[in-house]
Formats: C-alpha cells, structure tokens, sequence
C-alpha cells in the first residue's frame, strides 16, 4: 500500500515539474538546454570531488575495497 501511495506521489511530481518546466521555457530552447546541462555539469564535479577526496583518504569507493 505505501508502495502505490509514494509511486503516485512521485508520478504527480515528476508531473508537475515538468508542467511547471515546460510553462516557465515556453518561449526559449536554449535556456533549459543550458540550465540542464550545468546542473549536470555540478553533479558530475561534486561526484568527482567527492570520489577524489575519498581516494586520497584511502577508500576506493568504485572499486568494493577498503585499504
């Protein structure tokens, strides 16, 4: 049961966020084209500073082992 209500919920959000994304770019291509990539750009540097730091504390965290 609490799998079909957060699977709604989840349904309504992700509904809604693009409503809402779609009607706030209605007019322009190109900013959510470049919104969307330096989101991804951020995730993928804070990943890979995180993943720098945990190696230099000596735990490969992609490989399974810790040192």
């Amino acid at each position: 049961m609490a799998d079909a209500i957060a699977a709604t919920l989840w349904g309504i959000y992700a509904a809604m966020l693009g409503y809402t994304g779609g009607a706030s770019f209605e007019n322009s291509l190109w900013k959510p084209l470049a919104l969307a990539l330096g989101i991804a750009a951020l995730l993928a540097l804070v990943v890979e500073v995180y993943r720098r730091l945990q190696k230099r504390r000596g735990r490969e965290i992609l490989s399974g082992e810790f040192r």
